[in-house]
């Protein structure tokens, strides 16, 4: 069952107009960060190695 005052406060701050866009925004945002996080730990894995600042300072494409 959703948590009814949960899910009013939800439609008042995310500004949606329906339940339900506010519930698939509101799992959007859960599985973006969810996402995020495990990048984030496999960065501290081992499984990479690497300077993503330096990497993104080699790819870009230089002013004429």
């Amino acid at each position: 069952m959703l948590d009814e005052d949960l899910l009013e406060e939800a439609l008042r701050l995310g500004e949606q107009r329906t339940y339900s866009k506010t519930v698939n925004l509101a799992l959007e945002e859960f599985v973006r960060r969810v996402r995020a996080r495990k990048i984030l730990l496999l960065g501290h894995s081992g499984l990479w190695h690497g300077d993503l600042g330096e990497m993104r300072r080699d790819s870009k494409v230089a002013k004429s």
